[in-house]
C-alpha cells in the first residue's frame, strides 16, 4: 500500500509540474488580444494570440547570409516554450530572408492551418521553398491581396490593406508586403511588413489610424515617412530590429519622427522579446527579462478613449493623388508697336565772337593723343 501511495503521489506531482510548465502566461487572459515580438535577431517574427485561443505567426525571421537556421535555433524553441504545437495561420509578408527563412522549419515541424503569401506574379526562391514545404505537409497556400475576405475567422476585426490587386507591381519588393490591420474593441494593430516610401504613399487613401503600428522596414530611413506616421497616429510602435545591426536600424531620423509625437518605440534589439496586450479598452506593454514578464507601460481606459475620440473629431484628411501634368497654353507674343522717336531739335549755333573758343579739357586731351602732338584746340 505504501508503494502504491508513493506511486500515486509521484504521478500527481508530475502532473502538477507539467500543468505549471504549460500554464498560460498571466498576461494572456482569455479576453485579450496580444501581439508579441519574438527575438530572432535582425528580422520580424510576430506571434498573435486572439481571445478565442487562435495563434497566428506573421513572418519568421532569418539570416540573409544563410549562416544559421533561425527557425531551428530561435523560433521553434520560443514557440515550444509556450507549448505551441499548432498555428492556425502562418503569414509571410514578402520574400526577404529576414521574414521568410525561419518559417520553413515551422511549417515542416508544427501543425499549420493555412499559409498566406502576397498575391503577386513573381515569387522569390525563398518563398518558393516555403510554399513547397507547405504543400508537402498538405497546408493550404493562399495568395492574399487587398480587399480579400479571409477564410480564417478572427474574433476581432481583420482587414487586408495591401498589396493592391491588378496593375503594375511596385518596383521594390518591399512595397509588395502584405499589410494587415487587426482590431479588438477600440485598440488596433497595423502590421506593415517592409513597406517603404512608395508603398506608404499608396496606402494614404485608406483609413490607417491605428493604436499600435509595427514600424515599417525595421526603421530604415526610406520608410516611416512623415505623412504616413501622421495618418496612422499611433500611441505605441513596435519593431523587430537586431542589436548592433550593420544597417544602423533604427535610423536617427526615423526615431525622431516617433519621439517628436511622443510615441514610445519598443524593439527587440533593445527590449528583447516584447508584447502589447489589450482587452479592447486598455493596453499594456511588457518585455521578458530573466524571471518573467516586466511591465514597460500601461495605457488606461481613459487614455485609449481620448485617443479614440480624437480620431472621431479630427477633420477628414485631403490626400493629393498624383495626376497628369497639364501643360499651360502657349502665350502668343504680342508685337510691340514701334514708335518713331522724335528728331532732336538742332542746337542753336553759338554766336561768333572775336575771343578764342575754349573746349573741354578732356576733349582737348583726347584730340591731343589722337594727333600725337601738343596743339591747342583753337
Amino acid at each position: 500500500m505504501r508503494k502504491l501511495a508513493a506511486v500515486v503521489c509521484a504521478a500527481l506531482a508530475a502532473g502538477l509540474l507539467l500543468g505549471l510548465a504549460r500554464a498560460p502566461d498571466p498576461g494572456f487572459a482569455p479576453t485579450t488580444l496580444c501581439v508579441r515580438g519574438l527575438d530572432v535577431g535582425q528580422g520580424d517574427a510576430w506571434l498573435v494570440t486572439w481571445p478565442d485561443g487562435q495563434r497566428w505567426l506573421i513572418d519568421g525571421g532569418g539570416d540573409p547570409m544563410g549562416l544559421w537556421d533561425v527557425g531551428q535555433s530561435r523560433l521553434l524553441p520560443a514557440l515550444r516554450a509556450e507549448a505551441i504545437e499548432h498555428l492556425d495561420l502562418v503569414l509571410a509578408t514578402h520574400g526577404d530572408a529576414d521574414h521568410t527563412e525561419g518559417l520553413v522549419a515551422v511549417v515542416e515541424e508544427l501543425s499549420v492551418g493555412e499559409l498566406w503569401i502576397p498575391g503577386h506574379r513573381r515569387m522569390t526562391g525563398r518563398m518558393r521553398r516555403l510554399v513547397t514545404a507547405a504543400e508537402r505537409r498538405g497546408v493550404p497556400v493562399k495568395q492574399i491581396e487587398a480587399g480579400d475576405v479571409p477564410t480564417v475567422a478572427a474574433p476581432g476585426e481583420l482587414r487586408v490593406l495591401h498589396p493592391s490587386p491588378g496593375g503594375d507591381p511596385p518596383k521594390h519588393p518591399n512595397d509588395r508586403s502584405i499589410v494587415l490591420r487587426l482590431a479588438l474593441g477600440r485598440v488596433s494593430f497595423l502590421m506593415t511588413g517592409d513597406l517603404e516610401a512608395e508603398g506608404e504613399q499608396g496606402l494614404l487613401v485608406e483609413p490607417l489610424r491605428s493604436t499600435v503600428m509595427k514600424v515599417p522596414h525595421h526603421g530604415s530611413r526610406t520608410s516611416s515617412t512623415q505623412p504616413f506616421v501622421d495618418a496612422v497616429d499611433p500611441m505605441a510602435a513596435i519593431a523587430g530590429i537586431g542589436e548592433d545591426n550593420r544597417w544602423g536600424f533604427p535610423t536617427a531620423s526615423v526615431r525622431a519622427r516617433y519621439l517628436t509625437r511622443h510615441i514610445p518605440m519598443y524593439w527587440t534589439g533593445r527590449h528583447g522579446e516584447h508584447r502589447i496586450c489589450t482587452d479592447g479598452w486598455s493596453m499594456v506593454a511588457s518585455h521578458r527579462d530573466g524571471v518573467g514578464w516586466k511591465e514597460l507601460r500601461r495605457w488606461s481606459v481613459q487614455e485609449v478613449d481620448a485617443w479614440w475620440q480624437a480620431g472621431l473629431e479630427a477633420p477628414p484628411r485631403v490626400v493629393q493623388l498624383p495626376c497628369e501634368e497639364v501643360k499651360p497654353p502657349k502665350r502668343r507674343k504680342r508685337k510691340r508697336k514701334r514708335t518713331k522717336k522724335p528728331k532732336p531739335k538742332p542746337k542753336p549755333e553759338p554766336e561768333e565772337s572775336d575771343e578764342p573758343r575754349l573746349i573741354d579739357d578732356r576733349e582737348w586731351e583726347r584730340k591731343r593723343k589722337k594727333r600725337g602732338r601738343l596743339r591747342p584746340g583753337w
